[in-house]
């Protein structure tokens, strides 16, 4: 799969996240107007004192619906990720660089390359962006940038 079709998946997979998430959105709204209802109407039963289970059911039933359709959307969305995160060789062993099961740590670079800071992918020691999930690897003349060196240890009589 050459870069083009990758940014192409990406930005599908984008969109169709974008558009999850949005439908999302909106019904945690509405479910939070139901809610509001819930409330009110209870409020209101219960200062007439004509509160009753039956009264508040159907509303309880629909933010139970809405609760649902919330759910498999976060379901459909974890499935619009999965799709795009599986190596092209899906079912094979991890290849180097790339994760192992149960999030196993990367296998080390082969000469010449770096592993993503990010991902975790193998990657060119000249290459500007990851080609697993695009991150900027900020190269410079050199591979991709090194974490920073540790601190020095306190010396004796400083604090």
């Amino acid at each position: 799969m050459g870069f083009i079709d990758k940014l192409q998946d990406s930005f599908s997979t984008a969109s169709a996240a974008t558009k999850i998430k949005s439908q999302q959105s909106s019904l945690r709204k509405e479910r939070k107007g139901k809610l509001q209802m819930i409330g009110e109407q209870a409020v209101n039963a219960f200062r007439s004192g004509t509160l009753s289970q039956e009264e508040l059911r159907s509303l309880c039933e629909e933010v139970a619906g809405i609760d649902g359709q919330i759910v498999q959307l976060e379901e459909e969305l974890q499935a619009t990720k999965a799709q795009t995160q599986k190596p092209a060789g899906a079912g094979a062993p991890p290849s180097e660089g790339q994760q192992g099961p149960a999030g196993a740590p990367p296998a080390p670079p082969a000469a010449g390359q770096a592993n993503c800071p990010q991902c975790g992918a193998a990657v060119s020691a000249n290459a500007k962006f990851c080609p697993g999930c695009g991150s900027d690897l900020g190269v410079a003349e050199g591979g991709p940038k090194a974490p920073p060196p540790p601190p020095p240890p306190p010396t004796a009589g400083t604090a």
